[in-house]
């Protein structure tokens, strides 16, 4: 096949630093051409991934108009799998009706961007789309790197907590802070700070180790806490960080909202109410875990090679004209 993948030009492809459907659709790309397929990358300027690729002008989510640009001008193409965040392709606006896109549906739990428009819709974790009240389509797990059975078994020996991710309320970065000082654990936060949500962060810095935005180094800072903390208080859609965090063979201590629910258990870590979180870190930071029963059964789980074969299954379907 013919496929073209847009991605969201805000980032590049793989991102530089920390980025979860950057990274996803870098391992598409180059898996989808290891599979024989043509693909070209509609994707933000500096992205380095392996394949054919026409890159933005600017690292803007408005220059998603330039994919669509190009693609009003370009028939060639059999399928178009749509990764941006505003999924215009996949909009009887970016496109004629009878285009034939697949759109990977990865977040806004809000509907901030239109949602219900966007054609042949496939969701990251069954309850993102039982939230969307969308049961009957399909579901494809997100997948958190293409070398799972490479990443290093962690031992927890750095005695901290860890957050990963951005920092916003939503997010509920504010309550792992609060409940690392009542217990005397400390806490490293890494991630991105939008200008609109500097108050917010100020409200709780100095309770917390800031590392700033990462990236490669990620695997040694899950591998090296006692648990990943994910608090989230939206429906995150289907959250990398906590795969990748059980991958490092690290507990995950969660709050039960989104895909983290289809992830965390009581053999990997803990679900938790947002008033339980400070029994919750207690019972987790008192607890033996088996780090490499977690990272086996993690392992196990993000199966790249089944997830480009259920994609590859989900493209077919589209260019033999089924919609859902």
């Amino acid at each position: 096949m013919k496929i073209v993948i847009a991605a969201c030009p805000e980032i590049p492809v793989p991102p530089i630093k920390y980025g979860g459907t950057e990274r996803q659709a870098d391992i598409i790309a180059r898996g989808l051409v290891a599979k024989g397929h043509d693909v070209l990358l509609l994707s933000g300027p500096g992205s380095t991934c392996p394949v054919t690729k026409i890159m933005t002008k600017a690292p803007t989510m408005s220059a998603e108009w330039e994919h669509i640009s190009w693609l009003r001008s370009n028939k060639g193409w059999d399928c178009l799998l749509d990764m941006t965040a505003q999924h215009l392709p996949s909009q009887a606006i970016g496109l004629p009706d009878g285009s034939k896109t697949l759109a990977l549906m990865l977040g806004d739990p809000h509907k901030k961007y239109a949602h219900d428009s966007v054609r042949n819709r496939v969701y990251c974790s069954k309850v993102f789309a039982e939230f969307n009240g969308c049961i009957n389509h399909p579901v494809l797990p997100n997948i958190p790197t293409d070398c799972p059975q490479d990443v290093p078994l962690g031992d927890g020996s750095g005695k901290y907590c860890l957050y990963i991710g951005a920092i916003r309320p939503e997010k509920g970065v504010h309550l792992a802070a609060s409940t690392c000082r009542r217990l005397g654990v400390p806490l490293k936060v890494a991630g991105p700070i939008h200008p609109r949500f500097a108050a917010y962060w100020n409200s709780f810095k100095d309770e917390v180790e800031y590392l700033g935005e990462i990236g490669g180094e990620r695997w040694a800072l899950m591998g090296n806490a006692t648990c990943l903390m994910f608090p989230s208080l939206w429906c995150d859609a289907g959250p990398l960080v906590v795969k990748e965090s059980l991958l490092c063979g690290t507990p995950v201590l969660a709050c039960p909202n989104g895909g983290v629910i289809e992830d965390v258990d009581e053999t990997n870590g803990m679900l938790v109410d947002p008033d339980d979180l400070n029994t919750g870190l207690f019972k987790m930071t008192h607890m033996s875990w088996d780090r490499r029963a977690i990272q086996e059964a993690a392992v196990a789980k993000a199966n790249p090679i089944k997830h480009l074969f259920e994609l590859e299954t989900l493209l077919s379907r589209v260019v033999r004209g089924e919609t859902w």
